[in-house]
C-alpha cells in the first residue's frame, strides 16, 4: 500500500530575483476529432426536491447532462519538447470526451465550442506533456477569466507552498474537429481514477480512502443523488451557509462492488462517517480543545484557505453570492490517515471577478473583500486562533515574499503572459460587462487585462497583509512529522510536470549572457541559488530544500547553523546531514 505525505511544509520566505524573458513562440496544439454528432450539454430538468440526499443553493443549481461521445483523433504538436508530441494518432475507439463544468457549460453560448471545456477519459492511463499518467483529463477553456492564467497560478501556489495534491498543467492551443479554438489549459481531472492520480494522492480505497467535494450545485439526476449527502448544519445560524452539502467523487459510483446487481452503496458509509465525525468536532462545546486537530492536517487546511482567500477565488468562499461553499476538495488516503484539504480548483472566478453575471474585472471595489471567509465551516476553523489561525499566519508570512514576487516586473504573472500572448489572437472569453457573454481577444487587449489583473494582484497582496497581521493569532502552529524517503521519492511524480520531464539543465549562472529563457532564479536567505521552475510556464515543481531537526521539527529554508544532525528535504529526496 503507498500513501502520501501527511503533512505540508510551511517555507520561510523566498524572494525571486530573476525572471529571464522567454522567446515568443506558439503554445503547442493538441488536435482532437470526436464522433459525430460532437458532445454537447443539455439542461437537466432533474427535479431537486426528489433528492433528499442534497440541499443546493437554489433550486434551478442542477448540472447540465453531459454524454461521452468516442474520441476519434488526438494529435499534439508543436511541443517545446519534440519527444512530447504524438503525430500519429493517439486515440482508440475505447476512449471518449464530453463537454464538462457546470455554470460554463450551461450558461455560456451554447453553440461556440470555443467557450466549453472537456473531458477526456482514456480507456488506459497515458501521460500527456510528460506528466503523470492519468485515465481522465481536464481541457478548461477558462471563458470568466480574460487573462487565462489564474488557474494555473493558483496550482503553482500550491506546489510552491507545499500542497502536494496540487495539479501540474499546460498551457496549449485546442483545434476541435479542425476548426482552432483558443487557448487552454491541460491538466488531470480533479475527479479522475483514485489510483495514483496527477494530484500526488494514492486513495487506497479498498481501507477507507476517498475524495469528496462540498458544493453548492445539486445532482444532475437520480443516480447523481446516490454520491450526495448532507454532512450535519453547522451551529451558530439557520441559512445556508451552515449546510454541508457533499458530493463522493471517489469511490465513483460506477466502480463501486455490486449487490444485487446494483452499486453497493454501504461503501459509502465510511466516507459519511469521517465527515460527519469531522462537522461533529466542530459544532462540540470543547471546540477547539477537543481533539479535532487530531483528525486532519491542520498546515495544509490553513495553506489551502490561505490560497482561495488571497486569490478571491468566488467558487470557493460563495456564501457572500449564493450562500454555500464551491469546489471544495477534501480527501483521506486511508482509513488511519488525516483529512486533508485539496486539491486546489476552479480559480477562474477569481481576482476580483464579477461573477457570472458579468461586470467590471479586477475592480477595486475588490480589493479588500473576502480576507475571511464566509461561510460557517470555514469560520469554524477560523475561531481557533490557537491551532488553525497560528498556521495560517505563518503560512502567509512565510510565503508572502513569493507572492508578492509573482506580481513584479518580470515576475511569473509576466512570464505566464509572455507565453500566452502569442497564441491568444481570436481566444474567445467572457465580456467585460456582458454578463456571460462572450467576445474574441485580442493580443493587445489580452495584454491590457493581464496589466489590470497584476495591479489588482499587487494592491491586493498590500490589502491583505495588513489584514493578516491585525489577525488575533496565539502561540505556533502546531509541528508535523517530515516525510519519509519513502513517501518524498512518490512525491516527484504528484507534481511532476511536462518541463521537469523534458528539461536535463537550468541555467542559473549570475552572468547575463548564461541566463536560460526557460529558468527562474530563486535566493534563499541563504544565498543560495536555487532553481524555481526550469520552464515556469508550465507545470513547476518546488526543489526549495527545508530542513527539520532529528525529531522531524521544521527549522527552514536555510540550512542550520546550529552544529548538529538535521533532515533536509528537496524535491523528491530527504537525506540527512551535518552541521559541523
Amino acid at each position: 500500500m503507498i500513501s502520501i505525505i501527511t503533512r505540508r511544509t510551511i517555507m520561510l520566505p523566498v524572494v525571486i530575483i530573476l525572471f529571464a524573458t522567454v522567446a515568443a513562440a506558439e503554445l503547442p496544439v493538441v488536435k482532437i476529432t470526436t464522433g459525430t454528432p460532437a458532445p454537447s450539454s443539455t439542461n437537466s430538468n432533474y427535479n431537486l426536491s426528489s433528492c433528499a440526499n442534497t440541499k443546493a443553493a437554489a433550486s434551478n443549481f442542477v448540472p447540465p447532462i453531459q454524454t461521452y461521445k468516442v474520441l476519434t483523433g488526438l494529435t499534439i504538436t508543436g511541443a517545446e519538447d519534440s519527444r512530447m508530441n504524438i503525430t500519429a494518432n493517439a486515440a482508440t475507439n475505447a476512449d471518449s470526451i464530453r463537454i464538462r463544468g457546470n455554470s460554463t457549460s450551461s450558461m455560456v453560448p451554447a453553440n461556440n465550442d470555443a467557450a466549453k471545456s472537456y473531458r477526456l477519459k482514456f480507456n488506459a492511463r497515458r501521460s500527456l506533456f510528460g506528466m503523470k499518467e492519468s485515465k481522465s483529463w481536464a481541457l478548461l477553456a477558462n471563458f470568466y477569466d480574460p487573462t487565462q492564467m489564474l488557474s494555473a497560478i493558483g496550482f503553482e501556489l500550491g506546489k510552491l507552498m507545499g500542497l502536494e495534491s496540487s495539479l501540474p498543467y499546460e498551457f496549449v492551443k485546442l483545434n476541435y474537429n479542425g476548426k482552432d479554438i483558443g487557448v487552454y489549459l491541460l491538466t488531470p481531472q480533479v475527479s479522475g481514477t483514485s489510483r495514483e492520480g496527477n494530484s500526488g494522492v494514492y486513495l487506497d480505497e479498498d481501507n477507507g480512502g476517498w475524495l469528496t467535494e462540498f458544493t453548492h450545485w445539486g445532482p444532475s439526476d437520480a443516480e447523481d443523488c446516490k454520491r450526495f449527502f448532507l454532512a450535519p448544519n453547522l451551529s451558530g445560524g439557520n441559512g445556508y451557509k451552515y449546510v454541508l452539502n457533499v458530493k463522493i467523487r471517489t469511490p465513483e459510483y460506477d466502480e463501486l462492488p455490486l449487490k444485487n446487481g446494483q452499486p453497493d452503496l454501504a461503501r459509502y458509509d465510511y466516507v459519511k462517517s469521517d465527515i460527519n465525525a469531522f462537522v461533529n468536532k466542530l459544532n462540540e462545546s470543547g471546540f477547539p480543545n477537543n481533539g479535532y486537530r487530531d483528525l486532519i492536517d491542520l498546515r495544509g487546511w490553513a495553506i489551502y484557505t490561505l490560497i482561495n482567500l488571497f486569490m478571491d477565488n468566488r467558487d470557493w468562499n460563495t456564501a457572500g453570492d449564493q450562500g454555500g461553499l464551491g469546489s471544495n476538495f477534501l480527501y483521506k488516503v486511508s482509513k488511519s490517515g488525516k483529512i486533508m484539504a485539496g486539491p486546489l480548483w476552479d480559480l477562474d472566478l477569481a481576482a476580483g471577478s464579477p461573477g457570472v453575471m458579468g461586470g467590471t474585472f479586477f475592480s477595486n471595489s475588490t480589493l479588500t473583500r473576502n480576507t475571511t471567509p464566509s461561510h460557517a465551516f470555514y469560520q469554524k476553523l477560523w475561531n481557533d486562533n490557537s491551532g488553525f489561525l497560528p498556521c495560517y499566519v505563518e503560512a502567509w508570512n512565510a510565503n508572502k515574499a513569493m507572492i508578492k514576487a509573482m506580481g513584479d516586473n518580470n515576475g511569473f504573472i509576466d512570464q505566464l503572459m509572455n507565453k500566452i500572448a502569442p497564441s491568444v489572437n481570436g481566444n474567445y472569453a467572457m465580456r467585460e460587462g456582458g454578463g456571460a457573454s462572450g467576445t474574441t481577444y485580442t493580443e493587445d487587449s489580452y495584454k491590457t487585462f493581464v496589466g489590470r489583473m497584476k495591479s489588482w494582484w499587487n494592491s491586493r497582496y498590500t490589502n491583505f497583509d495588513s489584514a493578516v497581521q491585525r489577525l488575533n493569532a496565539t502561540g505556533t502552529c502546531p509541528s508535523a512529522t517530515p516525510p519519509s524517503s519513502s513517501s518524498a521519492a512518490r512525491s516527484s511524480s504528484s507534481v511532476a510536470s511536462s518541463s521537469s520531464a523534458r528539461s536535463s539543465s537550468s541555467a542559473t549562472s549570475s552572468s547575463s549572457s548564461a541566463r536560460s529563457s526557460s529558468s527562474i532564479v530563486a535566493s534563499s536567505s541563504s544565498g543560495d541559488n536555487t532553481p524555481i521552475a526550469q520552464n515556469p510556464l508550465s507545470a513547476t515543481r518546488s526543489e526549495i530544500p527545508t530542513y527539520y531537526t532529528i525529531k522531524g521539527e521544521p527549522v527552514g529554508n536555510t540550512r542550520p547553523a546550529k552544529p548538529g544532525v538535521y533532515l533536509v528535504k528537496q524535491g523528491s529526496s530527504v537525506r540527512k546531514i551535518v552541521v559541523r
